[in-house]
């Protein structure tokens, strides 16, 4: 996979039942998270989405609990957005970082 634009770190900050796009989609191009850590205030589920396709389960949390997405990696379709996806009203906030790659 060639990289297009390299490491970028994005905060993370939402607060409402809602799908939010993270990451602009790009023509022709996938959005490869690379790592990140969330920390999730009230209990509720998250998942990660290439525009509307899952890229991982609702993964369900307690109130205060911790995401750590080192040693992951999520890549989206090719032109398509990264999405998360919330469950409840409750703030889930701290980092990813991710790249622009091509094929």
């Amino acid at each position: 996979m060639t990289i297009v634009v390299g490491l970028q770190n994005l905060p993370v900050s939402v607060n409402t039942v809602t799908t939010t796009e993270l990451v602009a989609a790009v023509l022709g191009r996938r959005i490869r998270i690379v790592g990140g850590f969330l920390t999730i205030a009230a209990a509720q589920t998250v998942k990660f989405q290439s525009a509307a396709t899952d890229l991982t389960g609702a993964m369900g949390f307690g109130a205060n609990d911790q995401l750590d997405l080192e040693e992951q990696e999520l890549i989206t379709v090719k032109g398509e957005a990264l999405n998360m996806v919330t469950s409840t009203t409750g703030l889930v906030s701290g980092w990813i970082s991710y790249e622009i790659v091509g094929a």
